[in-house]
């Protein structure tokens, strides 16, 4: 039921020997009883597994929101649902976002709720960039958040000291031997406080520069190096009256990319982190919190691997999705209902589970046929007078 990658073993407990012992894992020290039902009943009919809750455990709350997929205003409707849970759950965690663990299937779409996809998707759409992007180990992203980005907060503190010690650590100016050489050192490090002056004057009175800016700048005052395809794509970067074309998909990309104000970066930074309260269904594998709101947005998603509509009856089922659940095989609908036992199962306290479809009443009564929620547990979400409604 845990297994939400594609490169593992599939239905793994039919290949093991009759000869091994297979100790099983009845009692869920994590979740309150509610859920724990919930989990029984989203994989019945799976693997047979079943398991119980703690003596102690706490009864807990689960609910089902159900909006329509065309809803456009995202954020404030997923805000008033944690107010919603707030007042059910008699919660203050609840109201408060970095409190609330938020799970969503795809990076993007924490992207554009946390407000950094313009710095993300161009990125992400290039292969080479795609994992580097997601634990920021890419030079040219690297050099903006572990650098650029504490220099900026340290500039704002007047904080000296972690200046200093970025500059000794990434800048080839701040360079023992150099230093030594140089006809007047103390001439020396003045100039290389002055650039470092002149880089932190792009965000004068609360200004936001582009990131294009700052590499530009920052390929003037020569403090810290530059990747080679930074240095060729600000060739390339605010022509005036040129038209390029038949560029590489990485110059492409970064000329996108010069366009993005770096306050994108700062909030791309908490997400990378794990300090913006987002993740994805499939990393939080493993991972337990009090609070786990889950998002379930077909009409965001990017692939095809996941769909949770399919899971709700909502989406028909294609010919060869038939043939894999007739065969026993990996299918359109035992993809999602693995993800979604997974994400669920990580709530220790309360879980709240929004939908979005096409098709609320199908929903509903996929939530109620299946028995995972009780039709007291299931609210549907509407607007009127460009209010939401919650019934």
């Amino acid at each position: 039921m845990q297994r939400v990658y594609f490169d593992g073993q599939e239905n793994l407990h039919e290949i093991i020997p009759d000869s091994w012992k297979t100790p099983q894992k009845v009692l869920n020290h994590r979740c309150p009883k509610r859920i724990v039902d919930l989990l029984n009943l989203v994989r019945a009919g799976v693997d047979g597994q079943y398991q119980e809750s703690r003596t102690d455990a706490k009864q807990g709350i689960v609910r089902l929101f159900i909006a329509g997929c065309e809803i456009e205003k995202k954020n404030e409707l997923e805000e008033e649902v944690r107010h919603h849970m707030m007042d059910v759950c008699e919660d203050e965690g609840w109201g408060d976002e970095n409190t609330v663990q938020t799970l969503i299937l795809e990076h993007h779409m924490a992207a554009y709720r946390l407000g950094f996809a313009s710095f993300f998707i161009p990125i992400y759409k290039v292969d080479k960039y795609r994992t580097g992007l997601l634990d920021a180990s890419i030079p040219e992203v690297s050099i903006l958040w572990k650098v650029i980005l504490p220099v900026v907060k340290g500039m704002r503190k007047d904080d000296e000291f972690s200046i200093i010690s970025l500059v000794r650590k990434y800048s080839e100016l701040y360079d023992k031997e150099k230093i030594m050489n140089s006809e007047n050192q103390i001439q020396y490090l003045k100039m290389i406080s002055r650039k470092i002056d002149n880089l932190f004057s792009l965000w004068d009175n609360e200004n936001d520069p582009t990131i294009g800016e700052v590499f530009k700048l920052l390929s003037e005052i020569e403090v810290f190096p530059l990747s080679q395809v930074i240095i060729d794509s600000l060739v390339l970067y605010n022509p005036i009256g040129k038209v390029f074309e038949n560029l590489s998909e990485e110059l492409n990309c970064w000329l996108n990319v010069f366009e993005v104000k770096f306050s994108e970066v700062e909030k791309y930074f908490l997400y990378v982190t794990g300090a913006s309260g987002f993740e994805t269904h499939q990393g939080v594998k493993g991972l337990e919190y009090r609070r786990v709101f889950t998002i379930l947005d077909d009409s965001a998603s990017s692939g095809f691997m996941f769909k949770y509509d399919k899971l709700f009856g909502v989406a028909p089922l294609t010919p060869k999705d038939k043939e894999n659940i007739k065969a026993g095989k990996d299918s359109a609908v035992s993809r999602p209902q693995r993800l979604f036992y997974v994400a669920c199962s990580r709530a220790k306290d309360s879980l709240a589970v929004l939908s979005y479809s096409q098709d609320l009443m199908q929903v509903k009564k996929h939530a109620i046929d299946s028995k995972w929620f009780d039709e007291s547990e299931i609210i549907e979400i509407g607007v009127e007078n460009g209010k939401f409604t919650f019934g």
